[in-house]
């Protein structure tokens, strides 16, 4: 569980920078995780740790994360690593907009065209 600025706590595998903060772990860590058991908040959450581990992946591949609805029906958000100076993951950065409904397709393509790594 990761935290909210409110204090609240955040799964890491239902939001976009929990997603971000994982796909920056070893794979075996995740696995470890998973043995304790993803809690389904939607229908849109990702428990199977196969598919999580399949959507960290992606998160890597892009440098960006996404959560449409995975943990707030409503809320759909996309999240970025920030890098320390040694280029470690130290903190994720989110954009939410909620009451939208769910993202269309293309809204990951369009982050992948915009958003640059910054390392």
């Amino acid at each position: 569980m990761g935290r909210d600025r409110s204090g609240r706590s955040s799964p890491l595998h239902a939001t976009a920078p929990g997603k971000v903060l994982l796909a920056n772990q070893p794979e075996r860590e995740v696995i470890r995780l998973s043995k304790v058991g993803f809690t389904p908040y939607t229908s849109h959450t990702i428990v199977r740790v196969d598919l999580l581990l399949e959507e960290l992946a992606r998160v890597r591949r892009r440098g960006f994360a996404t959560a449409f609805g995975e943990f707030e029906p409503s809320v759909n958000a996309i999240s970025v690593p920030v890098y320390d100076q040694r280029t470690s993951v130290v903190a994720a950065l989110e954009v939410r907009a909620s009451g939208i409904g769910s993202c269309p397709a293309a809204c990951p393509s369009w982050w992948s065209a915009h958003v640059t790594r910054q390392r």
